[in-house]
């Protein structure tokens, strides 16, 4: 985490967006809200999926780290997997070699990431998710 200028995070682009929090939503003070970003100053523990600059934003504002880009990633490639699954078991896909590797949001908000060739694996893998 590094203190920066606009212009450079910006990177030349001259347009950005402002993600409003709702009201309820927001914890703290906008004082508050900087104190907790300037406290993180130096941290290197950058992560995509658990640990980007989505998660941190929402933590300074809300105390939940979340991103939604991420929560929609892996929405999508749930669907897909048990699409895949589905189509498998019941005869309409007979493809063996294609391999797949998602990352799935379970119902209390944590992600496991799952990797099975299609062909028994998948069902084994999905099995031991449910």
């Amino acid at each position: 985490m590094e203190q920066t200028t606009l212009e450079n995070f910006l990177g030349g682009r001259d347009q950005f967006t402002v993600v409003n929090y709702p009201s309820n939503k927001v914890l703290y003070t906008n004082q508050q809200i900087v104190e907790r970003a300037y406290r993180c100053l130096g941290e290197d523990h950058y992560n995509l999926v658990f640990n980007n600059c989505e998660h941190f934003a929402c933590w300074c504002v809300t105390g939940e780290k979340r991103s939604e880009q991420v929560r929609n990633v892996m929405l999508h490639s749930s669907t897909a997997v048990l699409s895949y699954y589905a189509l498998q078991k019941y005869g309409l896909l007979t493809t063996t070699s294609a391999p797949i590797a998602t990352t799935v949001m379970t119902s209390t908000g944590t992600s496991v990431l799952t990797h099975a060739a299609a062909g028994g694996q998948l069902e084994l893998a999905l099995q031991q998710l449910l």
